[in-house]
């Protein structure tokens, strides 16, 4: 950094001395300065991708990297220049192509120059706000000089895409630094509006308005008319020209067409510039509305200028450019925003997010000395929702349709299952939310009624559309027997425990692979089970935690099925007893027969008693009944040394007094190579979208013979 302070310096002294020769002789050694080191400091990272030495942190105490306070010192110098102002302006004009000449230097440079080149070229913008807000009132010169400026910074700024990112007439379609390029400075130029109103500056707003819309116009992006109509073109992001064109997402894309990436890396960029419009726009509308009617009316002009492609300050342009006239246009945008088919840092969503997110930064609540700038913001695409609903619902005078482009991208393969489930809720949310739209700038007082029935009809129409497809798709597509396979193995689980619950820790167990009994198996019946979540490639939002219910249905119904086993041993006596003090001591009595005494209680009135003088320890008569740990769900209390559990059915009054010893072996059969339960589904004929999904299992309770089982009666009332 000492280094650079001997070419920092001298412009510091020839603002100092009001010597503009001077200053531009400086910036041009500094340039040259910076680029050589820079240069010499290369050097290819692990990953292959360039980088640089300057980029590594400093010894300052903040650790920043040198190239940071650099940058930094430029921002500094850009200061300065700009407080020339009015009296002499071409230090900022000179300051204006520091970042640009650095840019276009370099020949190794990296993604981080590459974007905080452009950066701090923008930050200009933001210095110029920031001086006019300190001018209460121009002076004529003063107003000149600022106008000038303007005029100076937008020749200077829509000169990156043309002449310094890349040659109108020499595009390399690079997917890399060049494209991070252009969508670095399409974002800032959406934010250009956005900080112009944040200082309450309209004026400037208007030009910020201008630049976006026109941005595309000094790319020079190509007209490719075949592929934009035969491709599904309305689906092309950036974040897809780094795949492969023969992943899945382009095979849907293409539609059976030839892949040309001249065509895929415009259209990108055209929907790119298309969706920042709307979303510049939808965030000009959340501007609070304490606004005078003069400002509403220019903000109002704004977001129709943004959607219509024209211009707020006239030009030779005879025509818009890309105008969003239409209702069910701006939905196909809000399709596309809401990126339903990608996730994670990486996908169109998370940069049109970093998008919003810098929107909401810029002069978030600033102060400055003293001074407080109006801020506000949007959290997410989602969070724009009732923007988009004011003006779709502003352009709803008749009923509409969604293009046809988006009719056949929503019925092709692009959009699983799940996806189209996400957009049918974002619509049916904005039926919801439509009724609390009741003061918009877009719309007239008297209109609501009508534009809102017009809106709602139209959306609902799409969604009648979209889910008699979807449904279709579900209807013809064959049964995953890959999911059925493992959903019958994750229904085993229960069936290779080595530590089983109870009651079938009370049994031997016995796993067999072959001969299966015919007479005896158990299972669990879904009805009515959407065929969607079993439909070979419909992807759907998954049931929550269905494979550890299902689970859960089987352990039951197999304890179920051994319960049934337990009631229907033969009897060797029936002891019927009149209260419940005669039962217990009954109890207590018969269980010194036994070995290993165990009963299972039907009675809910027994059930009860027991459960409730748990509660009551200090009750007489009860030091034979004690509660204790880590015996099951199903136990109650241990009576003497018997232990005591509830019987599962409600139809069920008596109880079963036996031995632990009646427990013999369990055995399991298994059904195929993966799992012991077998599935099956079977449609609904007469509601094809769902069927009764039966999952069986097989297996044999053997109980020992000749023990004592005694049926205890409970008659109280009698």
């Amino acid at each position: 950094m000492k280094n650079f302070d001997s070419f920092i310096q001298p412009l510091y002294e020839a603002l100092k001395n009001n010597n503009p020769k001077g200053f531009e002789n400086a910036v041009e050694n500094l340039v040259t300065y910076h680029t050589t080191i820079s240069e010499v400091l290369s050097f290819i990272d692990d990953d292959n991708l360039p980088t640089n030495w300057l980029l590594l942190s400093s010894d300052s105490f903040w650790g920043r990297t040198y190239f940071r306070e650099l940058l930094n010192e430029y921002y500094q110098l850009a200061k300065e220049a700009i407080d020339k102002m009015p009296d002499n302006t071409s230090f900022y004009k000179e300051i204006l192509y520091l970042h640009k000449r650095l840019y276009a230097n370099r020949e190794n440079i990296t993604s981080i120059e590459v974007v905080e080149f452009i950066q701090g070229n923008y930050y200009l913008w933001e210095l110029l706000l920031t001086w006019r807000s300190f001018e209460n009132t121009l002076s004529l010169r003063a107003h000149d000089s600022y106008e000038e400026i303007i005029y100076n910074f937008i020749s200077s700024w829509e000169s990156w895409p043309r002449f310094y990112i890349e040659l109108k007439t020499k595009r390399s379609y690079d997917v890399n630094n060049t494209l991070l390029a252009f969508l670095t400075h399409l974002k800032l130029t959406s934010a250009t509006s956005i900080s112009a109103i944040r200082f309450n500056n309209y004026d400037a707003a208007g030009w910020g308005v201008d630049m976006l819309n026109y941005w595309l116009e000094h790319l020079g992006t190509k007209d490719y008319f075949h592929e934009e109509y035969a491709w599904k073109s309305v689906l092309i992001n950036h974040t897809l020209l780094k795949l492969k064109p023969t992943s899945k997402i382009w095979e849907n894309i293409l539609n059976g067409e030839k892949f040309l990436m001249e065509a895929a890396y415009d259209l990108a960029i055209k929907n790119a510039h298309i969706d920042l419009r709307v979303l510049c726009a939808c965030y000009l509308l959340l501007k609070p509305k304490s606004l005078e009617k003069e400002e509403k009316d220019i903000l109002k002009q704004y977001v129709l200028v943004l959607l219509e492609g024209k211009r707020i300050h006239p030009s030779n342009d005879l025509y818009p450019v890309n105008p969003i006239s239409h209702a069910g246009e701006l939905v196909g945008v809000y399709f596309r925003l809401r990126d339903y088919t990608r996730s994670g840092s990486d996908s169109y969503g998370a940069w049109l997010n970093s998008v919003l997110e810098y929107y909401g930064k810029i002069f978030k609540e600033r102060l400055v000395m003293g001074r407080i700038y109006s801020g506000w913001g949007a959290n997410g695409i989602k969070s724009l929702d009732i923007a988009f609903i004011q003006i779709v619902l502003s352009r709803s005078q008749h009923e509409w349709r969604l293009p046809r482009e988006w009719y056949e991208a929503l019925k092709s393969n692009y959009f699983k299952r799940k996806d189209v489930e996400s957009l049918i809720y974002d619509l049916n949310d904005w039926i919801n939310s439509v009724e609390k739209i009741n003061n918009s700038i877009l719309i007239e007082e008297d209109n609501y009624e009508l534009l809102r029935e017009n809106f709602i009809k139209s959306i609902n129409a799409i969604l009648l559309e979209i889910q008699l497809y979807s449904n279709q798709s579900i209807i013809d597509a064959p049964i995953d027997q890959e999911r059925l396979n493992e959903m019958a193995h994750n229904a085993s689980t229960i069936f290779e425990e080595t530590n089983p619950p109870f009651p079938m820790n009370l049994f031997n167990i016995d796993r067999r692979y072959d001969n299966p009994p015919t007479n005896f198996s158990g299972g669990v019946n879904l009805r009515a089970y959407p065929k969607q979540y079993i439909a070979k490639d419909i992807e759907s939002v998954t049931v929550a935690n269905e494979d550890l219910a299902i689970q859960e249905d089987i352990t039951n119904n197999l304890k179920l099925n051994i319960f049934k086993e337990i009631i229907n041993y033969s009897l060797t006596n029936t002891k019927a007893y009149d209260s419940f003090e005669n039962i217990i001591s009954g109890i207590l009595k018969e269980i010194k027969a036994i070995q290993s005494p165990i009963l299972f209680i039907g009675n809910q009135n027994l059930k009860n008693r027991l459960r409730k003088l748990k509660y009551q320890p200090d009750l007489e008569g009860i030091n034979f009944i004690k509660y204790k740990e880590n015996f099951g769900d199903r136990y109650i209390c241990h009576i003497g040394q018997c232990e005591v559990y509830s019987l599962p059915f409600s139809d069920i009054d008596y109880c079963i007094l036996t031995s632990k010893n009646i427990f013999d072996k369990l055995i399991y059969f298994k059904l195929n190579p993966n799992s012991f339960v077998d599935i099956n589904y079977l449609q609904n004929e007469a509601n094809p979208l769902e069927g009764d999904l039966k999952l069986s299992y097989k297996i044999e309770v053997v109980l020992k013979p000749s023990q004592i089982t005694i049926k205890l009666l409970l008659e109280e009332n009698k």
